[in-house]
């Protein structure tokens, strides 16, 4: 009878080993199957990538310079109100302006001192050159700064003016016709806007052959009102 119980208790735990041999080895495949199956196919990993241009320096300056606007000479050239009326200290100086000659329509306003004759003010003025905001808009001179005491002596004789002007050295470009008209113009127009003004004289240090030697000219010139109104440009 106890050989009976013991068999069959025998029997029971054999068959429970059996149950526990297989489940471990059950257990032992499936972790041998699950670290294969990630080793193929590993599980996905989610990021956010941000785009590297979201980050890039911006090429806008921190004080971005003004927008600038280039005009042309020819648009600036105009650009002087014309003053008329009792304003007598106030003169037009007459300079070339933008890529043409002298036309008699360029020019800029200039308030002369309250002191002295207007012919030998306008002059001086005159001798002075276009300053450099006018230079920058276009207008052009022999004369400059640098020339701003040239004028020797305005004198009246008779209706007529000579303007006696210092030894202004070398000027080669006078010898280009096209130079030597602009320059002698622009003279004219500013003497001439001045109405008691008949006729003018240009001289160099007392010579009048001198001045028109400047222009390969070997005659001395009396510029008279009623030619020069025929043609303003004109040297």
């Amino acid at each position: 009878m106890i050989d009976r119980i013991l068999k069959q208790a025998l029997a029971s735990l054999k068959h429970l080993l059996t149950i526990a041999v297989s489940v471990i080895v059950i257990i032992i495949a499936f972790v041998v199957f699950r670290s294969i199956v990630d080793e193929g196919d590993p599980v996905a990993t989610t990021t956010t990538t941000t785009p590297e241009s979201a980050f890039a320096p911006t090429a806008t300056p921190l004080l971005a310079a003004p927008e600038v606007t280039i005009e042309s000479a020819e648009s600036r050239c105009d650009s002087v109100p014309r003053t008329d009326g009792d304003q007598t200290r106030v003169v037009r100086l007459y300079y070339a302006c933008g890529p043409a000659e002298a036309n008699g329509d360029t020019w800029v306003q200039r308030e002369l001192d309250a002191d002295g004759g207007i012919l030998t003010a306008t002059m001086d003025a005159f001798v002075a050159g276009p300053n450099a905001l006018q230079r920058a808009d276009g207008f052009r001179s022999l004369f400059s700064a640098a020339t701003a005491d040239a004028i020797l002596s305005v004198t009246r004789l008779d209706g007529s003016v000579v303007v006696d002007l210092r030894d202004l050295g070398p000027l080669p470009s006078l010898t280009d016709p096209a130079s030597a008209a602009s320059f002698v113009a622009d003279l004219n127009n500013t003497m001439f806007q001045h109405d008691d003004v008949l006729a003018i004289e240009y001289r160099i240090e007392g010579s009048c052959d001198r001045f028109w030697a400047y222009f390969n000219d070997t005659e001395c010139h009396l510029i008279e009102r009623t030619i020069w109104e025929q043609n303003p440009a004109s040297g």
